[in-house]
Order: structure tokens, then sequence, then C-alpha cells
């Protein structure tokens, strides 16, 4: 890895050089992403940058009340950004994750939320799967539409304990869902309520169950609308990864890496990333 660029450093380069148009992203698999998005839009004047090129301390981090991670970096970055005098086109994006069920998102005239959970989730449309698991990895899925709609109960299923998790501020360790994964039919059936035993007596809190359940269910009453909204990636791509198993595919696409690598191939259809990004001339998202 090349060295880090220091904070001073680059809040100095997009001063004088506002019309800039860099990117910050959390990590390499946001990058490729947009990368490619940018080029495909004929926009290659935009760069995309990993957040860990540039040099944040523990203690900047601390001294903001945030805590370490990527995306942490992210939003002090983007805080250091917003306190310059001047306008400026440099942006940092991160994904929402579970944030948005949590209060408002912060907002400055750096940070870009992602529209969805998380970049992975923008891929969650019909055509798409259909390209990435039918067609490419051959997955034998007869029935699309009862396909796409169990895989979103069945990753909505999984958020809801992410989001009782956290409302609960228990911080638990996670367990790998394709053991509670059964294929029938078209559709993916997750037994949640056996991950959520298991889930709990990993991290000895198995007497607490129905506290948890509870949490779980006020969750899933709220949960309504586009899924995207209420799914997390990495929970995506690990059940794509065992879909193409599950449903007869090429054992080489059974992958959480080759997935997203089709994810890298299929980047040129995918709407909506762009609007991350307007034209100066246009209106930032909200």
């Amino acid at each position: 890895m090349s060295e880090r660029r220091k904070l001073e450093e680059i809040l100095a380069r997009y001063d004088l050089e506002p019309e800039l148009q860099d990117v910050y992203v959390e990590g390499s698999f946001d990058k490729e992403v947009l990368s490619r998005c940018f080029k495909k839009a004929n926009h290659t004047d935009r760069i995309v940058y990993e957040i860990d090129s540039v040099e944040i301390t523990a203690e900047a981090l601390m001294r903001q009340g945030l805590t370490e991670g990527n995306k942490q970096r992210i939003i002090a970055l983007s805080r250091a950004l917003d306190n310059l005098q001047r306008e400026f086109r440099c942006r940092c994006l991160v994904d929402r994750d579970l944030d948005h069920w949590f209060g408002s998102l912060e907002r400055n005239r750096a940070l870009v939320w992602t529209e969805y959970c998380s970049i992975e989730l923008y891929f969650l449309t019909h055509e798409a799967l259909h390209d990435l698991l039918c067609v490419a990895a051959k997955a034998r899925i007869e029935d699309l539409n009862e396909f796409v709609e169990s895989l979103a109960t069945c990753l909505i299923d999984l958020y809801t304990m992410r989001l009782a998790d956290r409302d609960l501020k228990w911080l638990m360790d996670w367990l790998p869902t394709a053991k509670h994964l059964k294929a029938s039919g078209s559709s993916v059936l997750f037994d949640s309520e056996e991950y959520a035993k298991r889930l709990l007596m990993k991290n000895g809190r198995f007497s607490q169950f129905e506290i948890f359940i509870e949490a779980r269910r006020r969750w899933r009453s709220r949960l309504t609308g586009d899924a995207r909204n209420s799914a997390r990636g990495h929970d995506l791509v690990e059940v794509l990864a065992w879909v193409v198993r599950a449903f007869g595919g090429i054992k080489e696409f059974a992958s959480t890496l080759a997935i997203e690598r089709m994810f890298l191939l299929i980047v040129p259809k995918i709407d909506g990333l762009m609007s991350l990004f307007p034209l100066s001339s246009e209106r930032e998202p909200d």
C-alpha cells in the first residue's frame, strides 16, 4: 500500500483546487463500482479513493465522538472538508447500513449517503439477478419473481435481527447463514427462529430469547416498502453465493468473491448510482 496522505494535505488540495470532483469511499469494492460507473458516464475527471489512503488517527476520531472503522473515517473527513470556507466538489460516500432507522442521518456539504442500505443493494433488481444467477452462474431458477420475493423476505428477516441487536445494544458476533437456508421450488427459505436461537446461544444470551424476538417483531412491523432499504449488503452477497450452489449453478461462481466480481461486470446496467453525484448544475439528493 502506498503511503497515506495526511489530512492537512487533503484539505489544502481541495481548498486550492475546488473544481476537483474526487470521491472517497469505505473500501475497495465501492471504489471499483464507482470507478466503472463514472467510466460508463464518461466522467473521467472523477477519481475514486479508498479512505484507507488518508491518515486519520484514532485520537482524531475520538475527539469527534467517532469510533474506529472506515465509515467513521469517511465521516471525519467529510466534517473536515465541510469546514473549508469556499465551495468544493469533492464528496465522501458512506453506506446507510442501519443508521437511517435510528434517527436523522448526519448532513454536511461533503457527505453523501447511499440511497439504499449499501452499494451492494443497488444490484438487488430482477434484471441484475437474472443476469448474474441465471445467465452467468446458470442457476436453475424457474420463477424469478417468486425467487426475488423470497430472497427479499430472507434478507429482511436477517436485517430485523441486526436492528434488534443494535436497539438492545448487545453487539453480538454473527453466524454464517448458509446452514439455515433451504431451496424449495424457486424460493429461498430461511429458518429464522433456529438461526436466532443459535445466534443467542453463541453470544451467551439464550435466556433473553423472548426479549430478542419481541424486538424483532417490533422492527419487522416497521419494515415496509423497498427491501433495499431493509437489508444488509454483505448478507445479500453471502446468500447469493449459497443460491448458486443450492440451485445447481456453476460451482466456481458459488463464492462471495465471485458474486462481487460479477456485480462489477453488470455495473453499466445499474441505475441510480450516478444520481448520487449530480453535475454541479443539479441539486444533490437528500
